[in-house]
């Protein structure tokens, strides 16, 4: 009886986080943003189902510790998507809590505001670079 109990909380605390998770992710506007930037409002279902789709298999791949054997094409894909996710979700976040118009108006940059985004972007890069290439 405690382990049907246990896992009646398992299963309700991961449905809890992941639609917190994704609630934030629609809040901040990422979908809707890339939706707009690309032209692809006729693939709105594609999204929605890959949005799903991914995050349960990334739930049983880390709940389960599956080995995923994709060699280094595989794991390199895995880097980009991976890094263009967190790339595309921490702008949209900043975006919406209005980061750089006011780091802009602070350093009073009139222009190269692109560049500064660019910088940081390279930043976040190499930080992760050195990240995983000095790892203890």
């Amino acid at each position: 009886m405690e382990n049907i109990i246990l896992i009646i909380i398992g299963i309700a605390s991961g449905i809890a986080v992941s639609g917190g998770l994704f609630a934030f992710i629609v809040a901040i506007g990422i979908v809707q943003r890339l939706i707009v930037r690309t032209g692809t409002s006729n693939y709105i279902y594609a999204y929605e189902s890959a949005i799903i789709w991914g995050g349960i298999l990334g739930n049983i791949v880390y709940l389960f510790d599956v080995e995923v054997h994709f060699g280094v094409p595989g794991v390199l894909v895995y880097g980009l998507f991976s890094g263009i996710f967190v790339g595309v979700q921490a702008m949209a976040l900043a975006e919406v809590i209005k980061t750089l118009p006011i780091l802009a108006m602070r350093l009073k940059v009139k222009e190269g505001l692109p560049y500064i985004i660019v910088a940081m972007a390279l930043g976040k890069i190499v930080g992760s670079i050195m990240g995983l290439c000095f790892e203890m």
